[in-house]
């Protein structure tokens, strides 16, 4: 080649380099862009005679920087993150609600067993028996109150899981037609720093380098929203697994994407369950990390064992002082009433049954029978024949099998569980006694004059009874549970579970950022660097240039020697 050949390759190159250096600083700040460095070689030299004819420079690919690594990293770490901030969000609002003077329960139960007391020297005192039903009605307006916002927790959660799954279909959808797009440019391979891979198309190859430089970007938000491990394949696609406890399911295979959505034949409304639909079969899903791992956590971890304490702190208080009332007198020497509604209602044990899968003419009820030996938790009741059954009880997996018949109920953990009708194999119900506890608490009894705080055959100044009720309330008797300890351990619980979710949260971010400043150290946009390459390439293009310029020169004063 001649000195303007060589020259003109040198020019060539350097508006090469410009042109990268430009697109570099003007994507500085846009997410997930990777910033291409050129790679120059020699163009190859010949001998032409006696000569050896050199052959200038040439932009051999611009090498788009990144490592599949330290974005995995990122994604993960998205993933953790919005885990965590899905599920200690929520628990502070609880922890808040639970704890709260005008929200907890904690002050209206002092309250009311407090004027208790104060009827202790005085129980045949009007007034002060109206302020202790007044209180009643406080502490049931709390319970009902705490219940009803409970179950509006769960509902936002429950909308959000939906709201996710909805974002995940559009992010994995966008994900699946990038490789379709990619497929396309297939044959001008990119390359990175991982694959070595390289094409002489600057134009598809920037083009591709894009492309996944937006395919990143949907990778990292889809990891946020379900938590996805990425396999990539030789022609430039990627494949997204969801890792979870049934194993990795498929969510894209190239261009192939399998949407998620809500299970319909889900029994529990306040537990949806989610499938990926993949062909020929829907397969449900429990995602490892990512927001709807953290919204299902929250679900059945976080709120389901709140409301289960709440409800089962409403049927003690309500069973608690019925069997105590009905055993007093009033001052006019009647028989005690219960104040609180009935908690074995036949709707109220109705209610504490969610049908899964049955094809039988079974109903079954579930009463509550022992309140010493109540847990707070739900349980799984499979038929195992016609007249047997398999209970799990939920909170720690323990299954315990037995009859349960028209004539013989099966009992468990202070619950009795009624059949009627005629029941098929395998049929399956969700049982759930303490869910609406707390929202459907009342009072019955509103006339102070027919509390019965006497004992049996006393008159109006005996509070025998009532004495005997205060023990219940505050624990003392051997078969009554102790409502204020029990108040206290649901929030101590609540507070460590929130404390221990806030750790969890703030440990998470740190990690997520230190997985984006690594990731950014290789594959960001140097501000500064750049500017420097604008200097040193301008300098490569001027020197190029005036080489041009020179052999110009040189050839015009030739050719006017020849004049």
């Amino acid at each position: 080649m001649t000195v303007n050949h060589i020259g003109l390759s040198g020019v060539n190159a350097a508006d090469i380099l410009l042109n990268n250096t430009a697109h570099n600083i003007a994507n500085a700040e846009t997410p997930w862009f990777s910033r291409r460095l050129p790679v120059l070689i020699a163009q190859q030299s010949h001998w032409s005679g006696l000569q050896n004819q050199l052959g200038g420079v040439r932009v051999l690919y611009l090498m788009r920087v990144s490592n599949d690594y330290l974005n995995d990293q990122v994604f993960r770490a998205s993933a953790s993150q919005a885990m965590a901030d899905s599920f200690s969000i929520p628990m502070v609002q609880l922890d808040q609600l639970l704890g709260g003077d005008d929200t907890g329960l904690t002050n209206v139960l002092n309250g009311f067993i407090g004027n208790l007391q104060r009827l202790e020297t005085r129980p045949e005192s009007l007034p002060l028996r109206q302020q202790w039903l007044g209180s009643a009605g406080q502490l049931v307006d709390r319970f009902n109150t705490l219940g009803q916002q409970l179950q509006v927790i769960s509902q936002q959660q429950t909308s959000q899981i939906s709201n996710v799954i909805t974002e995940a279909n559009r992010l994995g959808a966008a994900i699946a037609e990038l490789n379709k797009q990619i497929i396309e440019l297939s044959g001008l391979q990119v390359s990175n720093t991982n694959t070595g891979t390289n094409t002489n198309n600057q134009s598809s190859n920037s083009n591709c380098a894009d492309l996944m430089d937006q395919r990143d970007d949907l990778i990292n938000q889809l990891s946020a929203q379900v938590s996805v491990e990425v396999y990539r394949n030789s022609n430039n696609t990627v494949n997204l697994v969801i890792p979870s406890s049934q194993g990795d399911i498929p969510l894209i295979m190239g261009q192939q994407y399998f949407d998620l959505s809500i299970n319909p034949k889900a029994t529990d409304p306040m537990i949806p369950g989610v499938m990926v639909n993949t062909p020929g079969v829907s397969v449900p899903v429990t995602p490892q990390q990512g927001q709807l791992a953290g919204l299902q956590t929250l679900q059945r971890d976080g709120l389901m064992p709140v409301i289960n304490q709440l409800g089962l702190m409403a049927v003690v208080l309500a069973s608690e002082v019925n069997s105590q009332l009905e055993l007093g007198v009033d001052p006019a020497g009647n028989q005690g009433t219960p104040l609180f509604q009935e908690v074995n209602s036949t709707s109220a044990m109705q209610q504490r049954v969610l049908p899964e899968t049955v094809a039988g003419t079974e109903a079954l009820t579930v009463a509550i029978s022992d309140l010493a030996q109540l847990i707070p938790t739900e349980y799984q009741l499979v038929f195992t024949a016609a007249d047997q059954c398999r209970v799990t009880r939920l909170s720690d997996g323990q299954s315990f099998s037995g009859d349960l018949t028209a004539e013989t109920p099966f009992a468990i953990d202070g619950l009795t569980i009624h059949l009627t009708g005629t029941p098929a194999i395998n049929d399956q119900f969700l049982l759930t006694p303490w869910r609406n506890e707390a929202t459907q608490l009342s009072i019955v009894l509103d006339a102070p004059d027919q509390l019965a705080l006497a004992a049996q055959g006393s008159g109006p100044g005996d509070n025998r009874n009532l004495l005997a009720l205060l023990d219940c309330l505050n624990g003392d008797s051997t078969n009554c549970p102790d409502l204020l300890q029990a108040n206290i351990l649901l929030q101590s619980s609540v507070a460590n579970q929130t404390a221990a979710a806030t750790r969890q949260q703030k440990t998470s971010q740190s990690l997520f950022e230190a997985a984006v400043a690594e990731r950014e150290n290789l594959s960001g946009v140097n501000l500064d660097e750049e500017a420097a390459n604008l200097l040193r390439f301008q300098q490569f293009y001027q020197a190029n240039a005036r080489l041009l310029r020179t052999s110009q020169m040189i050839i015009d004063e030739l050719l006017a020697a020849y004049r």
